[in-house]
C-alpha cells in the first residue's frame, strides 16, 4: 500500500477522533479493505497440493544464479555470481565446489566438471567427502572436459582435437576411452559426449556432412547407433538418455528461434514434444528439451514468437499422456528455464535470475520456500538482518511443530509471522511490495495447515 494513502488514513482518523471519543475504524475501502483484497487473490494464486510449486535456492550474497543439475537425493548444483559453484541440500545448505563448469551430479554426490578455459581445461570430480580429483586424458591429449556421471562412476565428455574438435570421450573406473566413431568420415564435434544412463550407454552429438546427427554408445562396446531427429533444417542434437535408451532432442534452428523438441524411444522412433505453430503467422510456440528421466519426463524452456516479438522464455514440464505444463515463476520474474530433472520429478533451473527447484506442494515445502523468501529480501537489504530473525525463528519453529504432527500450533506460528510482517510495514522497515509477497504466501501456507 502507498504510503501517502496510509498517511491520509492516519490524519483522518485523528481528525474524527478529536470530534467523537469514541474509536473510529478505518473505513472498509482502506488497510482491512486492501488486505481482505489481497488475501482474496492470494487465495486464488495459492499452489495446489502435489502441484509444482517453485523455490528459490540461490547462495546467499549471490546477484545471479542458476541450478544445472539435481541428483535422487534432492540436491542440486547451483552457480552463482559472485561466489561460483555450490552444492545445495535442502538440509545443510550450500557448500562450495571447486569447479569451474560443473555439468552434473550423481546419486553418490560425486559432481563432474570442467575447470580451466579452451586449450588449458582438464575434465574433474568432486566429492564432498573426497573433495577435488583430475580424471586422467588420454596419451597425447593435453586438455578436456566432462559433462555427466552416472551412479556407477561412469563419465561421459570429451578433449580437445585438432580434427575433431571435442572428440567424445567415456571414463569408466577413471581410465579414459575414446567412444568409437565408425562411419564418419569427416565431422566436427562441440560438445563431445554429453549424457550417460545408469547402464553406461552413452549419447552425444557430431555435425558430420553438413547435419547434425545424435549418437548412442552402447555399454558393450558395440558399434554407435546413429540417429536423425526429425524436422526442417539440418537435424539435431541429443541432450539425455535414460536408462531404456530414449533420448530427448532438438532441431537445429531453421532461422534463429526456431526450434523444435523430439521424444526417441528405441523401436518406436520421434513424437513432438509439446505445441508448435497453433495460430500460424500469428503465435508460434518453440521449445527446447534439456533432460528426462527415467518415467519419460521430460523438461526444458519454451519460447513464443508473437508478432514478430519473441516473448519471455518459460520452463516446462513434459509426458506424453499429459502434454507440456508451464511451471510457476518466482515474484517478481517473467521468465524461467529447467535444466535437470531426477527420479522422483523434482526439477532444477532459473526464474528470472534465481536458481530455483520446482517440487510438488506440501506444507513443508512451503515453509521452507516462506523462509528462504524472507533470507533473500534480508540478503538484499529490503529486511533488516535483526527483523529477519524472529521471522525466520517463527518459520522454523512452525516447521518443527509440522513434522511432529501438531498443525494447529504451527499455523499459529505463521499467523504470529504475519502479524510480524504487518508490524514492520506499519513501522516502515519493509516496503508494500515485499509485505505483500510474504503475507500471500504465509496466508496459503495457514490455509493449507
Amino acid at each position: 500500500m502507498s504510503r501517502l494513502v496510509s498517511l491520509s488514513l492516519a490524519l483522518a482518523t485523528l481528525a474524527l477522533a478529536a470530534c467523537d471519543a469514541d474509536p473510529v475504524r478505518p473505513p472498509a475501502a482502506g488497510l482491512e479493505g486492501r488486505r481482505a483484497a489481497s488475501a482474496a487473490a492470494a487465495a486464488a494464486a495459492c499452489p495446489v497440493e502435489g502441484a509444482l510449486a517453485v523455490r528459490r535456492i540461490d547462495p546467499p550474497g549471490a546477484t545471479t544464479s542458476g541450478a544445472v543439475a539435481v541428483n535422487d537425493l534432492g540436491e542440486a548444483v547451483v552457480v552463482a555470481e559472485p561466489g561460483g559453484a555450490f552444492l545445495w541440500s535442502p538440509a545443510s545448505g550450500f557448500r562450495p565446489i571447486p569447479i569451474d563448469s560443473p555439468a552434473a551430479i550423481n546419486g553418490l554426490r560425486r559432481v563432474v566438471g570442467t575447470n580451466g578455459e579452451v586449450d588449458a581445461s582438464i575434465p574433474v570430480t568432486w566429492t564432498p567427502d573426497g573433495g577435488l580429483q583430475p580424471l586422467a586424458l588420454p596419451a597425447g591429449y593435453s586438455s578436456g572436459g566432462a559433462n555427466d556421471i552416472n551412479d556407477a562412476g561412469v563419465v561421459a565428455g570429451w578433449v580437445r582435437d585438432p580434427d575433431y574438435g571435442r572428440r567424445p570421450v567415456r571414463w569408466v573406473g577413471g581410465a579414459p576411452e575414446f567412444l568409437s566413431l565408425e562411419g564418419v568420415t569427416y565431422f566436427v564435434s562441440l560438445q563431445g559426449a554429453v549424457a550417460v544412463n545408469d547402464a553406461g550407454d552413452v549419447v552425444g552429438n557430431v555435425w558430420a556432412e553438413s547435419f547434425g546427427y545424435s549418437l548412442v554408445w552402447p555399454s558393450d562396446g558395440s558399434a554407435p547407433l546413429y540417429i536423425a531427429t526429425p524436422g526442417l533444417g539440418d537435424g539435431g542434437f541429443s541432450y539425455d538418455i535414460n536408462d531404456a535408451r530414449q533420448l530427448v532432442s532438438t532441431t537445429l534452428p531453421v532461422m534463429f528461434v526456431e526450434f523444435d523438441s523430439f521424444l526417441y524411444t528405441p523401436g518406436t522412433g520421434f513424437i513432438p514434444i509439446g505445441p508448435s505453430d497453433p495460430e500460424p503467422g500469428v503465435r508460434s510456440i518453440y521449445n527446447t528439451a534439456a533432460a528426462l528421466n527415467d518415467a519419460a519426463v521430460v523438461v526444458g524452456g519454451q519460447y513464443t514468437y508473437f508478432y514478430a516479438t519473441l516473448e519471455s522464455a518459460r520452463a516446462y514440464r513434459w509426458t506424453s499422456s499429459e502434454g507440456t505444463t508451464v511451471l510457476p515463476l518466482l515474484p517478481g520474474t517473467d521468465r524461467s528455464d529447467a535444466t535437470d530433472i531426477n527420479e522422483a520429478g523434482l526439477i532444477v533451473g532459473g526464474s528470472g535470475t534465481v536458481a530455483v527447484l520446482w517440487a510438488p506442494s506440501t506444507p513443508a515445502t512451503e515453509l521452507a520456500a516462506l523462509a528462504d523468501q524472507v533470507r533473500a529480501l534480508a540478503a538484499s537489504g529490503a529486511i533488516g538482518e535483526a527483523d529477519a530473525a524472529p521471522l525466520l525463528a517463527k518459520l522454523t519453529n512452525a516447521a518443527r511443530l509440522l513434522a511432529e504432527g501438531r498443525d494447529a500450533p504451527a499455523r499459529n506460528l505463521v499467523g504470529a509471522f504475519a502479524n510480524q510482517v504487518r508490524a514492520l510495514e506499519r513501522s516502515d522497515r519493509i516496503d508494500d511490495a515485499a509485505a505483500e509477497s510474504l503475507l500471500g504466501a504465509a496466508s496459503c501456507l495457514t490455509a493449507s495447515l
